[in-house]
C-alpha cells in the first residue's frame, strides 16, 4: 500500500533529514572511532561496511583502520534493481558486524533508510548485530517502521553508541 498514512510519514522524514543534511556536519572521524572501538571490545575480524555518499556519516577511518589491522571489510555494490551484493574474500553471511548506513533511527531499534529496501532484503535472514550509523540531529525515539523493515541492535552516532537490544554491550 504505496500511498498508506505510515509510507507518507516515511518520505516526509526522508525529505526532512535530505533537507539537514544539506547543511553538513563537523563529526570528522568520530563514527569511525566508535565502531573502531566496538570491534576491538568485541574481537570481530569480519565486519560490512559502506562507502558514504549524499553526506552520510564517514566511514573511511574505519575502513582504513581495518585494512592496516586485518579485519576484513565487505562492501555493498548494486547487483541490480533490487539487491545488493558485497565484495570481499567472504560471503556477507561471515560479517560478525554489519554497518548499515540510514536516514534516521529510532531508539526502538527502528531504522528509516531511502526507501528501496535493499538492505532490508540483504540483511533479513542473517544473525550477525546490525549497527546504524546517522548523525546525532537523526536520531529519534522512533522512526516510521512496517514489517519487513529490519531492526538494529546500536545506533552510533557523532557523540554517542545507543544500544538498542542489548546484543553489543
Amino acid at each position: 500500500m504505496m500511498n498508506s498514512p505510515l509510507h507518507e510519514r516515511k518520505i516526509a522524514l526522508r525529505k526532512q533529514v535530505r533537507e539537514g543534511r544539506k547543511l553538513g556536519f563537523d563529526c570528522g572521524e568520530a563514527h569511525s572511532i566508535r565502531l573502531i572501538e566496538l570491534i576491538v571490545k568485541k574481537g570481530f575480524d569480519c565486519v560490512s561496511a559502506y562507502e558514504e555518499f549524499d553526506n552520510e556519516p564517514s566511514l573511511a577511518g574505519l575502513r582504513e583502520w581495518c585494512a592496516m589491522n586485518g579485519v576484513e571489510v565487505l562492501l555493498p555494490t548494486m547487483a541490480n534493481e533490487t539487491e545488493l551484493t558485497w565484495s570481499g574474500n567472504q560471503p556477507l553471511s561471515s560479517a560478525q558486524l554489519i554497518i548499515m548506513p540510514a536516514l534516521a533511527a529510532g531508539r526502538d531499534g527502528g531504522r528509516l533508510g531511502r526507501g528501496k529496501g535493499y538492505y532490508d532484503r540483504a540483511v533479513a535472514d542473517l544473525r550477525a548485530p546490525r549497527v546504524v550509523v546517522v548523525h546525532d540531529s537523526e536520531v529519534f525515539d522512533s522512526v516510521p517502521t512496517e514489517p519487513f523493515d529490519e531492526k538494529v541492535s546500536m545506533i552510533v552516532t557523532c557523540s554517542e553508541c545507543v544500544s538498542v537490544d542489548g546484543r553489543l554491550n
